[in-house]
């Protein structure tokens, strides 16, 4: 028992003397690790805590911090599938480790289990610490998008920190039953050493009109996956199509552009473009499958943003269009009224009433003499995009606009003054309620309180106005945001349905955009590791063939640009297939506004960029470590 103590603790020692010695090579794991760990408990606290929380209308959004959560643990798991190989992969490598060791695989593979455990573990409670921040965030951001305060709202929950322990414990020691069972030759390599000296020409051309049709199928099949009589074959015709065209640019396309520019002297001879293109040649026969991942991974980090980013403008656009006026004032306190003041109104139309008992009286010559605008489907327009309506705005007046007016006075009247006999916090009006119009004179005798509301279209929109009226909306409504009460008047286009649309739009998208953003960040950064792993498993015979270069007396500075070409090269070649599959993927969402690619331009843009300039510091370190070594 004491040997085995003994042992263990050896197995321990020697996994953090390892990971000491290499913690600024596995940086880049642990930020990774931190990430996912972050992300996943704030998606899980979300979903745990801003659910339960009645203060925030959010219960419907719950699936989508759920489907993010579990999105990020199948993230995670790719993650550490690669990293555990990687692990094992540098402890075989090390000599001086295998040597202490006896040569013994079984103890080298407890020596990676450890070093994944200590990573994944130190992890968890950073990853806990940063996400109690982030949860707090992002739910006080999401709860001002409603206009509301989350009461006794805290960015911990110990099922989340249970959750991620089982996560980034549980996933090591499937790694170590995999590490065993390779070892053991039971699992055959992934990756199998093979020659392409000699491609059969016929095969090769094969592949590359297999690479075109499948992209031009999943474009084409792509139209018909919100089709619900289609949706399912067109589903998998699109996945297959966008497998097959990845793997054919991996597989034919790219080892065809090398060999083309090998046999072009004026290119391959210069500056060891030559060296360059068979090294950037051999990782494609050992990687294709893992190029393959990068690329499906990465037009989903890039389109997740994109998609988000077009929806939510077009959203934003259709909120000015389905509604004429912005909001409605029916509470005149001297901040309300001061507030009002300092919008950009484009037109107002005022409308006085008064309520005694059951019976609500409107003055006659208001409702006869001014136009109530609301906006109405044009029918004698196309569709926009085919299946988009088109609306219009429409002037009602007498009995029109008093059936137009029932419920945003009844459901103004019910918030400043609750004990009410008309209202009883539905969608409906009861039957019992009376709605009288009639002259001045006749309304002047009416023993009630004169009420108004004034309905504002302001200058520019809810979209351009939004902080103002969302201020002007919480000093109205003040702790009866998202009360029920405020129903009736939401139900009403006259009074506060744009702006209610709009802030649940935005509440819809702060939430899309989490997700979005989170699972884009999470894939990135997966990407980024992945693509790390492969070239740290070549850094031992990078080394070698540059220390030959050197030997050979080639220049530094010479040797310096090719290995910083070759890295870079090999973050670009996933970049291209992995762009035009997302803009294959942005077909499916086209219904939606017919410049969805011009909306999406600003987002790829960003994500292209932030990816290159990762690539090129990664790049940059590589090759000083390399060089450093190589010395």
């Amino acid at each position: 028992m004491t040997q085995e103590h003994i042992k263990f603790g050896a197995i321990m020692k020697l996994a953090f003397e390892n990971l000491r010695q290499n913690y600024k090579k596995y940086s880049i794991l642990f930020l990774g690790l931190l990430v996912l760990s972050t992300l996943i408990y704030t998606f899980s606290t979300l979903t745990k805590t801003l659910g339960t929380n009645q203060t925030l209308i959010m219960t419907q959004d719950a699936p989508v911090f759920i489907t993010g959560e579990v999105v990020l643990i199948m993230i995670t798991m790719i993650y550490m599938g690669y990293l555990n190989r990687f692990l094992l992969n540098q402890a075989q490598q090390n000599k001086q480790l295998t040597q202490r060791l006896g040569d013994k695989q079984s103890k080298v593979i407890m020596v990676a289990l450890v070093q994944l455990l200590m990573i994944s573990i130190s992890m968890v409670f950073l990853g806990v610490l940063v996400g109690i921040a982030v949860s707090q965030l992002v739910g006080f951001s999401i709860a001002s998008t409603q206009g509301v305060v989350l009461k006794g709202f805290v960015g911990f929950h110990l099922l989340s920190l249970i959750d991620l322990i089982l996560v980034f414990v549980g996933l090591p020691i499937v790694g170590l039953i995999v590490n065993k069972v390779h070892i053991s030759g039971i699992m055959p390599k992934i990756h199998k050493e093979e020659s392409r000296k000699y491609r059969n020409p016929w095969l090769v051309v094969v592949q590359l009109g297999l690479g075109v049709i499948g992209f031009l199928v999943a474009y084409y099949a792509s139209h018909d996956i919100l089709n619900y009589q289609t949706q399912s074959l067109a589903l998998i015709i699109t996945s297959v199509a966008i497998l097959s065209g990845v793997y054919c640019v991996f597989n034919a396309f790219y080892p065809t552009v090398i060999q083309l520019l090998l046999k072009w002297p004026w290119f391959s001879k210069r500056k060891l473009h030559e060296n360059t293109l068979n090294q950037l040649n051999t990782k494609l026969i050992h990687h294709v499958k893992g190029f393959s991942l990068v690329t499906l991974l990465l037009a989903v980090a890039v389109g997740a943003i994109a998609v988000t980013n077009s929806v939510t403008t077009v959203s934003i656009e259709r909120a000015n269009d389905n509604t004429f006026y912005d909001t409605v004032i029916y509470n005149h306190q001297p901040e309300v009224t001061e507030a009002v003041k300092q919008l950009p109104i484009e037109e107002k139309t005022t409308y006085h009433y008064k309520v005694d008992g059951k019976n609500v009286y409107m003055l006659k010559n208001e409702l006869e003499t001014q136009q109530l605008k609301l906006k109405v489907v044009d029918f004698g327009q196309p569709l926009i995009n085919g299946n988009r309506l088109r609306y219009k705005t429409t002037s009602y007046q007498g009995e029109n606009a008093k059936a137009e007016l029932k419920h945003t006075i009844s459901s103004s009247y019910e918030l400043i003054q609750p004990d009410n006999d008309i209202w009883i916090n539905t969608f409906e009006l009861p039957t019992d309620v009376t709605y009288q119009d009639m002259s001045q004179s006749e309304f002047d005798q009416v023993q009630a309180t004169s009420n108004e509301i004034q309905l504002i279209k302001t200058k520019g929109g809810i979209a351009q106005n939004w902080p103002a009226l969302m201020a002007i909306e919480k000093l109205q409504l003040g702790d009866k945001m998202g009360n029920d009460r405020v129903g009736g008047m939401r139900n009403s286009q006259v009074g506060g349905q744009g702006i209610t649309y709009f802030r649940n739009l935005s509440t819809e998208f702060a939430i899309l955009k989490t997700f979005a953003i989170g699972i884009s960040l999470a894939l990135l950064i997966t990407i980024i590791s992945i693509l790390i792993f492969k070239q740290w498993q070549s850094f031992k015979q990078d080394k070698a063939t540059y220390q030959t270069m050197q030997t050979q007396g080639f220049q530094p500075s010479v040797i310096k640009k090719a290995l910083f070409k070759e890295v870079l090269a090999l973050f670009i070649m996933p970049l291209i297939p992995g762009v035009i599959t997302t803009l294959i993927g942005l077909e499916v969402f086209n219904y939606l506004t017919v410049n969805i690619y011009q909306l999406s331009i600003l987002p790829i843009t960003i994500c292209v960029v932030l990816y290159l300039v990762i690539a090129v510091l990664v790049a940059f370190v590589y090759q000083k470590k390399l060089l450093k070594t190589a010395d």
